[in-house]
């Protein structure tokens, strides 16, 4: 079952423009939920990288993504700490997939 299935008013009828902008906004908040912790920790591991290679010296072994998690998780504030951040994204990332959504189940 598509989650559209719980906005048609009608199986099968066409969206109004406002249920398809409302549906593509919860995809595009729900999408960003979902993954913005990993994009944290990715921006967290290239910054590691290149602070690295600037200073000339390099440890043996870098973290890698689950230990840069699990380190966030327990320095710097539990769970909440893997979404420091997001309100900006969120922000940003809603407005352009409502637009895009909305267009993408258009007929004609």
């Amino acid at each position: 079952m598509h989650i559209q299935n719980l906005f048609e008013t009608q199986p099968g009828k066409d969206m109004s423009p406002l249920t398809r902008l409302v549906c593509g906004g919860m995809a595009g908040v729900t999408s960003v939920t979902f993954t913005y912790p990993l994009d944290i920790v990715r921006t967290r591991l290239s910054i590691q990288s290149a602070s690295f290679a600037q200073l000339g010296s390099r440890p043996t072994k870098l973290l890698g993504m689950w230990e840069t998690m699990v380190l966030m998780y327990k320095t710097e504030g539990g769970f909440l700490a893997l979404y420091r951040g997001i309100i900006p994204t969120v922000t940003g990332v809603a407005p352009y997939v409502c637009v895009c959504a909305s267009q993408m189940d258009t007929k004609g």
